[in-house]
């Protein structure tokens, strides 16, 4: 396997100068990343749509809990049943999905976004995930395969957001 490395830099804040010509203000050249990676996962993420949009994920995360929030919550009794989940908590997975979703919207709608803010919700992906493989481990024995695989599936997409937020954190800072 022949390996050929590329230089991949923020483009938000390279805009400014040309592509073929070196950066000329300090937080440029600070803003250059040095990042050595293989050709073809280079070629790759620039490919991937939040590359160049990484706003869209903010967008994707809100809608995202805010529509599974308002199903879980309008379907509580009959996802009650269908998992094999208690009701209290199926309601308390809409909940915290609403909660969710109104603080990520919250960031989406910004167009300067605090760094402390976009890290608060990243640390919540990240926590919901582990908290859905928890809670699948404890309702093994009780939900139906489809609860566990709901929880297994949600912890997976919501952890996925949270590593894409940390890999393009510094391009959701701003809308540039």
């Amino acid at each position: 396997m022949e390996m050929s490395f590329t230089l991949t830099r923020y483009p938000r804040l390279m805009a400014s100068s040309r592509s073929n010509q070196l950066p000329n203000s300090s937080l440029q050249r600070t803003a250059l990343m040095l990042r050595v990676m293989p050709t073809s996962m280079a070629s790759t993420l620039r490919k991937f749509p939040y590359v160049r949009n990484a706003k869209s994920l903010l967008w994707i995360d809100c809608l995202g809990g805010l529509v599974v929030g308002v199903l879980v919550f309008t379907l509580s009794s009959w996802l009650s049943g269908f998992y094999a989940m208690p009701e209290p908590f199926v309601i308390a997975l809409g909940a915290a999905n609403l909660t969710y979703g109104a603080f990520s919207l919250s960031l989406a709608r910004r167009t300067v976004r605090p760094r402390a803010l976009l890290l608060l919700l990243i640390g919540a992906n990240f926590a919901w995930a582990v908290f859905c493989v928890i809670a699948s481990i404890i309702l093994a024995a009780q939900a139906s395969a489809y609860g566990l695989a709901l929880l297994l599936f949600e912890g997976v997409f919501v952890g996925g957001l949270g590593l894409l937020e940390w890999r393009f954190l510094d391009a959701l800072l701003t809308d540039g």
